[in-house]
């Protein structure tokens, strides 16, 4: 970063500013866990990942391999079948 023409001073603010958001999610996943099932938790996380995915792909366009694209359709047929089964015996 210094050799891209960035100072010390901001790569410090820069580490500072990601550190806090990072702690910050990390208090509301917390949050998160104690409002709802380990188990929702874990498939709203993997849904999650797929959607940053899905953004990396149209933001940056970023190709996806057709073997991503498999655990991307898998993951949200996964989060799906979570969501009706957890309605119908609920």
């Amino acid at each position: 970063a210094l050799a891209a023409g960035h100072t010390a001073s901001e790569l410090w603010i820069k580490l500072a500013v990601s550190g806090f958001l990072y702690y910050t999610y990390n208090e509301v996943a917390f949050l998160a866990l104690s409002e709802v099932a380990p188990v929702t938790h874990a498939v709203t996380n993997t849904v999650k990942r797929v959607v940053i995915i899905l953004a990396s792909v149209v933001v940056f366009k970023t190709q996806i391999t057709p073997l991503g694209q498999l655990g991307s359709a898998l993951a949200i047929f996964g989060a799906m079948m979570y969501s009706l089964a957890k309605g119908k015996y609920k």
